[in-house]
C-alpha cells in the first residue's frame, strides 16, 4: 500500500481544483457553452461579496450579543454548575 503524506494529499487537492478552474477558463471560449460559464462566475462574484458583508454582520452580532449576555447570572450559573460537574467527573473517575 502507497503511503501518502498529509501536505501531498493537500497538494493534490489544490491542483485538482485548479485543473477544473483551468477547463472552466477554456470551457468559456466556446460558443455555446461560454455564456453559461460567464453567467457562472458573475454569480459566484455576487455569491463572495455577500459573503463577506454576512461575515461582518456575523462577527458584529455574536461580538454584541456576546458581550450583552456575558454578565447575565443564568449564564454564570449554568457555566458553574458545568465546572462542578466536570470536577466531579474527574474526582470520580468517570
Amino acid at each position: 500500500m502507497i503511503s501518502f503524506q498529509c501536505w501531498q494529499w493537500e497538494i493534490g487537492c489544490l491542483v485538482i481544483v485548479m485543473a477544473w478552474l483551468n477547463l472552466l477558463g477554456e470551457i468559456r471560449t466556446l460558443p455555446f457553452l461560454g455564456i453559461y460559464i460567464i453567467m457562472f462566475l458573475d454569480i459566484f462574484r455576487t455569491m463572495i461579496k455577500f459573503s463577506v458583508v454576512f461575515l461582518i454582520f456575523i462577527v458584529a452580532f455574536s461580538l454584541g450579543f456576546h458581550m450583552l449576555l456575558l454578565t447575565r447570572e443564568v449564564l454564570t450559573v449554568l457555566h458553574t454548575r458545568s465546572r462542578s460537574s466536570h470536577q466531579f467527573e474527574e474526582q470520580s473517575g468517570y
